[in-house]
């Protein structure tokens, strides 16, 4: 936790506000944009990925934010890489609120937010929203059982719908996925947009460190997205979200690894469990 005194200091140069709602209100600030080092004043913090994130971005990418909630990632890439543009895309319509002012308070003209789950076809798809801090909120709510929710109606569609088609974009640069379970229908609808632009992407890899949101999902599915990732010539490296520590690892080992966690196993090499994020370029 940073003292109260720094915080207001650093409000006297150069901030970035992420403005949410209820107990979720945070502070994003930078204190040297010459040099882009970044800090959070946030719930969880995840400044290391920002870095790791905005590394692997270019002058002039297009870059798609699938379950950007507030628009940390999105916003941050704004401001530091020249040139790109973004579509932050958030389901849950109060961080949907959230995403649109924080877009719209940090003048970033770049990044187009879209209201919409993106799933493998148009259509409405039940979604669950947990009314206190929404963050974990899915259109899978198996881990979300225990808290106060409520469901809703929520317009879907496939990246490839929505990126290809609606939009006219052609090739997409970098892909992050925060998709809360539903990371195989996500992919299941963006196949054309990958085999098409090869883009780098980074996505949580729940099975490694939140296993609550992906037990009692189809993993056989998810496996073949795996599969199919490797024959497309993806190369495979494990984050830790907090450190930006990094782990290459083989394609055999994630897939056994999610193979043996649908057989109630979590993975057997313990230092593989602090890794949360999975990277493909």
């Amino acid at each position: 936790m940073i003292r109260k005194g720094i915080v207001k200091a650093l409000f006297s140069g150069s901030v970035i506000v992420i403005d949410g709602f209820g107990k979720e209100r945070q502070w994003i600030y930078l204190t040297d944009r010459k040099n882009s080092w970044l800090h959070e004043l946030i719930a969880d913090t995840e400044d290391q990925m920002v870095h790791f994130l905005i590394s692997k971005l270019k002058k002039g990418d297009l870059y798609v934010d699938v379950g950007s909630f507030l628009g940390k990632y999105p916003i941050f890439a704004s401001k530091f890489v020249e040139g790109i543009r973004v579509y932050a895309i958030e389901p849950n319509p109060p961080a949907f609120a959230g995403l649109e002012k924080n877009v719209k308070a940090n003048g970033c003209k770049n990044v187009i937010p879209i209201n919409k789950i993106i799933a493998d076809k148009s259509g409405d798809l039940i979604f669950t929203s947990v009314t206190d801090i929404p963050r974990d909120s899915s259109v899978y709510a198996g881990h979300i059982s225990s808290f106060k929710t409520k469901q809703m109606k929520i317009g879907s569609m496939s990246l490839d719908g929505l990126i290809v088609d609606e939009y006219g974009e052609q090739k997409v640069d970098f892909l992050r996925i925060n998709g809360i379970g539903c990371e195989k229908l996500i992919f299941k609808g963006a196949w054309k947009l990958i085999e098409r632009s090869h883009p780098k992407i980074l996505m949580e890899f729940y099975y490694l460190w939140r296993p609550d949101i992906v037990r009692g999902v189809s993993d056989d599915e998810f496996i073949q997205v795996l599969v199919k990732l490797r024959d497309l010539n993806y190369k495979t490296m494990l984050i830790n979200s907090w450190s930006a520590n990094c782990c290459e690892v083989s394609w055999d080992t994630l897939i056994n690894l999610v193979r043996n966690f649908n057989n109630g196993c979590l993975a057997e090499d313990k230092r593989l469990r602090k890794y949360t994020d999975l990277y493909l370029e």
